[in-house]
């Protein structure tokens, strides 16, 4: 999935433009980490000093904090 097409499904379900970034965010990073994406090409997602096990743990989190608010089970 590009992340636009992302992007554009949560916008079309009427999710606002935060909601939805942050969504595809996460499901960016988790499809990138289990496809075993180069870490340089993750490296943006990582906040300053995390690991790149923290950066993962705090993304399927956050996936399934917006998940749940949306009503989907996660």
């Amino acid at each position: 999935m590009h992340i636009c097409d992302g992007l554009l499904r949560e916008y079309a379900a009427g999710r606002g433009f935060a909601f939805a970034w942050e969504t595809v965010k996460a499901e960016r990073w988790v499809a990138d980490v289990s496809l075993g994406a180069p870490t340089a090409s993750r490296a943006w997602w990582r906040a300053e000093g995390d690991t790149e096990q923290e950066a993962l743990n705090r993304a399927s989190d956050r996936a399934i904090a917006f998940w749940r608010a949306a009503g989907r089970s996660g």
